[in-house]
């Protein structure tokens, strides 16, 4: 590791495939992630990779819509879209799965989704607020 506190897309896939363990890194330092240079389209990056290796920021375009912000936006919804999500006690201990181990993984992240139950009652309620969310 070279001691950054920023690192690419091509990085962290590189880190991953070697085998380093990021994630030791990151139970002590504070690192960031951003897109490679070659993502000229303000297509957003997969953050799977980087929360798996326990970055704890991730650059992303908000303006651009897509599977990968909606990940984003899930991840903090579960802690009331107040900013941060805690790490789990894998990653906080540095731990985290390596190919030479054949990438078994601990339960690293834990999303979970909340769909309202619509009745005759909170339909029009639920409608307008996607109306102003969307």
């Amino acid at each position: 590791m070279d001691g950054s506190s920023s690192l690419s897309e091509r990085k962290i896939a590189n880190y991953m495939e070697s085998g380093y363990s990021l994630a030791a890194y990151t139970s002590k330092r504070f690192v960031k992630s951003f897109p490679k240079g070659l993502r000229q389209d303000s297509s957003n990056m997969d953050p799977i990779p980087s929360w798996l290796c326990g970055i704890q920021s991730v650059a992303m375009n908000m303006q651009t819509t897509g599977e990968y912000l909606d990940l984003v936006n899930g991840l903090f919804r579960t802690n009331g879209n107040c900013g941060y999500v805690l790490k789990s006690k894998t990653l906080i201990g540095g731990l985290v799965a390596r190919k030479d181990l054949g990438w078994k993984y601990e339960q690293l992240v834990e999303i979970k989704t909340r769909v309202p139950q619509i009745t005759r009652n909170n339909f029009r309620q639920i409608l307008q607020s996607k109306v102003l969310e969307g």
